[in-house]
């Protein structure tokens, strides 16, 4: 009798520890309406929106370096400087060859004009005065080439100093102090300097994309400089620079089908690197409203995209049942449907895995307040 007892209670005990038909419980949310814009994303790269490289244009030892590597630089600052004594001493000598000729050519003109007068009277020849005429002429093109060589060997003294062509950023340089440097050295490219203010970023864009956008561009009457353009980091941090189209290549690459694009974005923080490689978002088309929803509502098999959607909820229960649903496109964690759902229609956000199709569940509207969704989420697990 005794035992009977014990294993009545045992029993009760085990029944009472796993209560019977209790309902699985899951957090819904109903199904909302969101303005969604066709997109396409793709991998871009970073350039400078001007790029040169400083060239020792002229031959001799590196004199100064007047610049940390790095350092961002205004135009018309003095980079290097090349020892400019040999260019001096050129320019004083083309000065004297200059002077030179000029002194001969008007003496030549002189007896031009003295023996042309002398024709005039009577008294000389033809001939003399075309000799002279010849050789004043001929003193005119030596003052010619004279001051041709005085430029040129200013031009080579100004080569000396090698400056910014632009306000930008200068990389490391190629050179050292005392360093022969220029075309007939081992080393003309002394550094790089990149034009800060601007950046382009190049990607390549499909050619049915292409067709779409061009398509809306016409529809709504937006110029090429109107298309808005954003980036990410590879991170999927966005970029917080404004960017538009600029341009794109004049021809499609037919080992691809895609076309080269150009996009240009005010940058005078230095946020993007040249050589960055970023994540390029396009709008294809106008703003359309659709169905969205989180996409951590969305599980998958071997049919398809499908989500738990709640049927006769009522009091806090209701029968799960399962719907197979489109994406026309995911952005970030909103997922933006095709059909499969209607707008205000519960769907099961957290605890799907405990549903099967046509069972019943407790379920809880989400809440707005997070603090309070993670004490939820907490007692749901």
């Amino acid at each position: 009798m005794l035992k009977k007892i014990l294993s009545a209670a045992l029993l009760l005990s085990a029944a009472a520890a796993f209560p019977q038909n209790v309902l699985p419980s899951v957090i819904a949310a109903p199904a909302a309406i969101l303005p969604y814009q066709p997109f396409v994303m793709h991998i871009g790269e970073v350039c400078a929106s001007e790029s040169v490289p400083l060239v020792a244009r002229v031959e001799g030892t590196v004199t100064k370096i007047n610049f940390q590597e790095g350092q961002k630089v205004k135009q018309g600052d003095l980079l290097f400087e090349i020892d400019p004594r040999e260019y001096k001493a050129k320019v004083q000598k083309a000065e004297s060859t200059l002077m030179q000729a000029k002194a001969k050519a008007d003496n030549r003109a002189t007896e031009y004009k003295r023996q042309n007068d002398l024709l005039a009277k009577g008294s000389g020849s033809q001939k003399d005065v075309d000799l002279l005429r010849a050789e004043r002429d001929s003193s005119e093109a030596e003052v010619q080439a004279s001051q041709a060589e005085l430029d040129l060997a200013k031009l080579n003294l100004e080569y000396t100093k090698i400056r910014a062509p632009f306000d930008g950023w200068v990389g490391f340089r190629n050179c050292s102090l005392g360093e022969l440097v220029g075309p007939g050295a081992e080393k003309q490219e002394l550094a790089t300097i990149e034009k800060s203010g601007q950046i382009k970023v190049n990607f390549n864009m499909a050619e049915t994309d292409l067709i779409t956008l061009f398509r809306n561009m016409e529809s709504e009457k937006v110029k090429v400089s109107e298309v808005p353009v954003e980036l990410y980091f590879q991170d999927g941090t966005k970029v917080n620079l404004k960017g538009f189209l600029k341009a794109w290549d004049n021809k499609i690459n037919q080992n691809t089908g895609t076309l080269k694009i150009q996009a240009v974005f005010d940058d005078p923080d230095r946020d993007l690197l040249p050589g960055l490689y970023v994540k390029v978002k396009l709008p294809l088309g106008p703003k359309q409203d659709r169905i969205a929803i989180p996409l951590s509502a969305v599980t998958y098999d071997v049919a398809g995209s499908y989500i738990f959607v709640l049927q006769d909820a009522k009091d806090g229960k209701a029968k799960a049942e399962r719907r197979y649903i489109q994406i026309a496109a995911r952005d970030g964690a909103t997922a933006f449907l095709k059909n499969g759902l209607k707008k205000n229609e519960l769907l099961v956000v957290s605890g799907m895995q405990k549903l099967r199709s046509g069972s019943e569940c407790a379920y809880t509207l989400q809440s707005a307040d997070p603090a309070k969704q993670k004490q939820l989420d907490g007692a749901e697990k």
